[in-house]
């Protein structure tokens, strides 16, 4: 919503559950930005169709195990047309690393969502890449982290979402 709300010429595709949907209307109508935003009822684990230049998986893939997060990003690519870019949000965790920030979630990740766990670069760079996904450069910036990878060749004007690391 805040990326909506930043740029007036953005138009976005919520794809989620309809709990969440019903939350999501409100949410966007008080932000006079629903009529900004598709909201698409579905499972990210089913097959879909929402066609966008950029999808963005935000404090997703750490609710998942590799083998589970290798299924939703393949069905991401799956819809992706050539040329759109997926970004990533999540935090980084290097193994064996201590982060003031994202040990004490990789292990409340274990705990809670059952397998799911920080990641490392190195790691979302190999989910990403197992999914058809081109994760090409990596750059690291403070504190907050994002990731992007294409499907198809990359167009211009590419850049970092945000703060923290991105795959281009």
């Amino acid at each position: 919503a805040e990326g909506l709300a930043a740029r007036p010429g953005l138009r976005g595709v919520l794809f989620e559950s309809d709990s969440v949907l019903a939350e999501a209307r409100a949410y966007l109508g008080e932000r006079g930005l629903l009529e900004r935003v598709e909201l698409v009822a579905g499972d990210m684990f089913a097959a879909f169709a929402v066609t966008a230049d950029l999808y963005l998986l935000k404090w997703i893939l750490h609710d998942w195990d590799d083998a589970t997060c290798r299924r939703l990003l393949r069905g991401v690519a799956a819809t992706m047309p050539a040329g759109a870019r997926l970004a990533v949000i999540e935090g980084l965790q290097e193994r064996n690393v201590v982060d003031p920030r994202f040990s004490m979630l990789d292990l409340e990740m274990l705990v809670v969502p059952e397998d799911g766990r920080e990641r490392s670069a190195d790691d979302l760079r190999v989910l990403l890449a197992a999914a058809g996904l081109s994760p090409d450069n990596l750059r690291v910036t403070a504190p907050g982290p994002a990731a992007s990878a294409d499907r198809g060749r990359p167009g211009p004007g590419r850049r970092a979402l945000g703060r923290g690391w991105s795959i281009v």
